[in-house]
């Protein structure tokens, strides 16, 4: 029992969760290479909000609907591209500034 338990927190770890009566799988082999959160919003923060202040200075108002969709796309490319895993993609919360 314990060599199996060792296996599995060793190689792989998975996430379940119930969907319309089924199990989703999450394989998480990959969490030493995965982003953080905290890394992920540090990233998005210094490549994409400079323009999209600059974009609502001219405008001038906040577009919210704007910033949480840009933060879904980049969370999904991240997702796409391997650099975050697929339970990640799909717990995260909206980061604050897509919600103040």
């Amino acid at each position: 029992m314990e060599k199996d338990l060792h296996s599995l927190l060793t190689y792989s770890i998975i996430y379940t969760e119930r969907n319309k009566g089924k199990q989703k799988e999450y394989p998480m082999k990959n969490l030493n290479t995965v982003l953080k959160r905290d890394e992920a919003i540090k990233s998005f923060e210094e490549t994409y909000m400079p323009v999209i202040n600059a974009r609502e200075k001219v405008n001038g108002k906040r577009d919210m609907p704007r910033r949480r969709q840009l933060w879904n796309d980049f969370c999904d490319s991240l997702n796409k591209n391997g650099l975050i895993s697929d339970w990640q993609a799909e717990n995260w919360s909206q980061p604050d500034f897509c919600v103040l």
